[in-house]
């Protein structure tokens, strides 16, 4: 039963919209609404066949919206709009990407997410980064926790899309703090999928660890980043 009313949701989706502090908030609330769907016009199947699209990354999303009138901007003459529960849909739709208010700039749910937000009620926040120009001290982790690496073994190989890992550490020139990065070679297409996947592992390590930690990912299918060989860098997977 949905307990979240539809302007509640909206007002909770412009805030994680404007701040990825508010996220969680969102997810928490998303996962109890009743959210709206495009079905196609005719369709002689026995079950409902939802629409999807292509996104601009490459993979086929399932758009979800947060109102009637989100739904209704978004529709076609081929298409009608449903209600259903956001929980009945992730639960019917395992397996499948989602995309939250896609005319709107809302955020890709991707299979693993889904499968989080059914098992806990939310997604942790997390901060998408742009790289910058700077400088920074990178080696070879020297001291990696075994849990750590397990962890990221672990969760590299539930992933087909994920075909190496290293796990690195950098410093900021002038800084002290030694940040753990985890470098992640991905198929071309699935290059934000295969970070989020890892966010997600670190975030459910059990216990978590206390080191700051950072995902970035680089195109598996082109030539390996050259700074790798030049550290003597070693995958922990791959």
């Amino acid at each position: 039963m949905a307990t979240v009313s539809q302007s509640k949701l909206e007002r909770l989706f412009e805030l994680a919209h404007s701040s990825h502090f508010n996220e969680a908030a969102f997810y928490t609330h998303l996962i109890q609404a009743m959210v709206f769907v495009h079905v196609p016009v005719s369709d002689d199947a026995k079950s409902a066949r939802l629409i999807q699209f292509r996104h601009p990354g490459g993979f086929d999303a399932i758009p979800v919206f947060t109102s009637a009138l989100r739904c209704a901007q978004a529709a076609s003459a081929a298409v009608k709009s449903v209600q259903v529960p956001c929980i009945e849909l992730f639960r019917a739709t395992r397996g499948a990407t989602l995309m939250i208010n896609p005319n709107d700039g809302g955020p890709v749910l991707y299979p693993e997410e889904v499968a989080v937000l059914l098992e806990k009620g939310t997604l942790e926040a997390f901060e998408k980064l742009e790289q910058t120009g700077g400088t920074w001290d990178v080696r070879p982790a020297q001291k990696p926790s075994l849990h750590v690496v397990e962890a990221l073994r672990a969760g590299a190989a539930s992933a087909s899309f994920i075909r190496q890992v290293y796990l690195l550490e950098k410093r900021e020139p002038d800084s002290e703090e030694l940040i753990l990065l985890v470098y992640v070679g991905a198929d071309s297409v699935q290059l934000e999928r295969a970070a989020r996947h890892m966010v997600q592992v670190l975030q459910n390590l059990r216990p978590r660890s206390e080191a700051v930690m950072d995902v970035a990912v680089y195109d598996a299918e082109i030539a390996q980043p050259a700074f790798l060989d030049e550290l003597g860098a070693v995958p922990v997977f791959g």
